[in-house]
């Protein structure tokens, strides 16, 4: 996605221009604000409101699966999950190696344990061959499921902007209590 179709996307989601390339959406039901600074390339998340960032990877225009999860994070607060339930690049060390893993998004519930992980990817083919990791050997999310034993979902999720609206993606595993982990893939 370019610069120029970023901007066309945020205004076609709600964003305001408040100033000289920066634009902001407002939450009023959680009293914050997701800004973006088109001049910087900085996407600012609402952390003062809870919102945790544990790596700020995605806050930046660096990679255009950051735009995915910009689109994600605004889909959830739009549907209600509270700033302070959503954490960024969640860090997890895998195995006996220093290499660790990161997720996109975690979200949590009341009781503060992890809901669901989201992996995000960029539309197309990083999409589809991160779906058949994912049923093939369980992919990146599965080794995250690893590390967040509580987790009720994995989700995979991609978005992109058609000129005119915003097309998502997502395919979802349920962790079912009684008979394990369940996944089905086509």
């Amino acid at each position: 996605m370019t610069k120029k179709d970023f901007e066309k996307m945020v205004k076609v989601i709600g964003f305001l221009m408040i100033s000289n390339n920066v634009y902001e959406k407002q939450y009023p039901v959680f009293d914050c604000s997701i800004r973006i600074d088109f001049e910087k390339e900085l996407i600012i998340y609402p952390e003062l409101s809870g919102l945790k960032i544990t790596n700020h990877s995605t806050c930046n225009f660096s990679d255009s699966e950051n735009f995915v999860v910009l689109e994600c994070v605004n889909r959830l607060l739009e549907k209600g999950y509270r700033p302070n339930h959503i954490e960024l690049e969640k860090t997890w060390t895998l195995g006996h190696d220093t290499k660790g893993g990161r997720s996109d998004i975690c979200v949590s519930g009341e009781d503060g344990k992890t809901l669901f992980i989201i992996e995000c990817k960029t539309f197309g083919k990083p999409y589809i061959r991160e779906y058949h990791n994912t049923c093939n050997d369980g992919g990146q999310i599965f080794s995250y499921w690893q590390q967040e034993r509580n987790c009720k979902w994995l989700v995979l999720y991609a978005s992109y902007f058609d000129g005119s609206s915003v097309i998502y993606k997502t395919e979802s595993i349920r962790r079912w209590w009684y008979s394990g982990l369940q996944c089905q893939c086509i």
